[in-house]
């Protein structure tokens, strides 16, 4: 191992100008923004991650937004598994997130899953964006080299679920703002990929198995049951 301890400090700055067409005055904006962050390997297996970050908003004049991440990762030979946590403060919103995902091998199965769940007060601006209580990933693949290593295969199913949404539109002037609750949705995909001699990839998707309905922007339907393929193929090496 080359190194126990990685530290890294960085620092951004940008402006730009937009111009309102109805006076034709121009707008300009500056945002900069800075931050630390420090990853600490124990050994071949554990490490973990701290992250610090304050920036300009973009969206409330003269805010600043403290970010700050902690992450802890863990992995061998047939298994991979990390814990995060996540806070972005400023002086309107304060969220909370925190993750858990891992994989374990057995044999030619792969189990994969994540979840995540966000702690937001009602009533926070934080809202706006339309943060989900809670989503949860599960997979169950096979996945082998096949044909003398010519092909590698990963194939299987994928249910995903997203807990209640709360969106905001301040598109009314009149009554304010208004909230649109999004209810909790789930579906199933089945999915395979297939990488031939290193060159190319075949990606086929049958999507919403059950054909359940359900929407993310409201009054705006997702797709029913349907199927997406598509090749990648690396013509120049």
């Amino acid at each position: 191992m080359d190194s126990i301890l990685v530290p890294s400090i960085y620092y951004k700055y940008s402006n730009f100008s937009e111009k309102v067409i109805s006076s034709g005055h121009e707008n300009k904006k500056d945002f900069s923004g800075f931050g630390a962050d420090l990853s600490i390997f124990l050994n071949e297996s554990f490490s973990f991650y701290l992250g610090y970050s304050v920036f300009d908003s973009d969206y409330l004049a003269g805010e600043t937004i403290n970010t700050f991440e902690f992450k802890l990762d863990y992995k061998d030979e047939n298994s991979k598994l990390n814990a995060d946590i996540v806070n972005k403060k400023n002086s309107v919103t304060d969220l909370w997130g925190l993750g858990l995902e891992g994989s374990y091998l057995i044999w030619k199965f792969l189990l994969e899953g994540r979840v995540s769940k966000y702690f937001v007060e009602k009533s926070s601006a934080v809202e706006f964006i339309n943060i989900p209580e809670i989503k949860f990933t599960a997979g169950i693949y096979f996945k082998d080299s096949l044909f003398n290593s010519h092909l590698d295969l990963k194939t299987g199913f994928v249910f995903n679920y997203f807990g209640k949404q709360s969106l905001r539109d301040f598109q009314n002037p009149y009554v304010g703002a208004i909230s649109t609750d999004v209810e909790s949705w789930q579906i199933v995909d089945f999915t395979l990929s297939a990488e031939i001699q290193k060159t190319a990839i075949v990606y086929f998707t049958w999507e919403n198995l059950f054909d359940w309905k359900y929407y993310i922007t409201p009054y705006y339907p997702m797709l029913g049951r349907n199927i997406r393929f598509g090749i990648a193929w690396e013509i120049f090496n």
